[in-house]
């Protein structure tokens, strides 16, 4: 199986990204500029006959680890401050249920726990981290939020 990249959508996933903004409180946020995606279950096969869910799922860590690397955010640090995953809407909703839960809550799969092992996977040894905290909420845009504290 051949696998094909679409070069420009790729330079411009990575250069959107919005990296490194102090916050008012002194703390700095990451944007990655990626729809969050869960850490699939993957089997044997997938090493050498990977499935669809598979090749979008490495495609999504290294667009974030490419993200990261270019803007300096190499290695995470012990504590994580907050993570933020922003589901976006599906588009078959109406427009007054997706103003009701723009930044509401989001109860629904993927589980939070699967996201926070596609985030963390992006970089790497993640085994030195040893607190964190996470939310998911209904966004008009995919992405995920990444804020440390100094």
């Amino acid at each position: 199986m051949e696998t094909t990249y679409d070069y420009e959508t790729f330079e411009l996933s990575v250069m959107a990204c919005d990296f490194a903004k102090p916050t008012s409180s002194g703390e700095m946020k990451y944007t990655f500029s990626v729809n969050p995606m869960p850490a699939p279950r993957m089997v044997h096969s997938d090493r050498w006959a990977g499935r669809d869910i598979v090749q979008r799922y490495f495609s999504y860590r290294s667009t974030i680890t490419l993200q990261a690397r270019v803007n300096g955010l190499e290695v995470l640090p012990d504590t994580l401050s907050n993570l933020i995953f922003y589901m976006p809407v599906p588009p078959s909703w109406s427009n007054k249920k997706t103003a009701d839960n723009l930044g509401q809550p989001h109860t629904q799969r993927p589980d939070l726990d699967n996201l926070i092992k596609g985030f963390l996977d992006a970089f790497g040894e993640d085994s030195h981290i040893h607190s964190l905290t996470a939310s998911k909420v209904w966004s008009e845009i995919g992405r995920i939020e990444l804020i440390l504290t100094q």
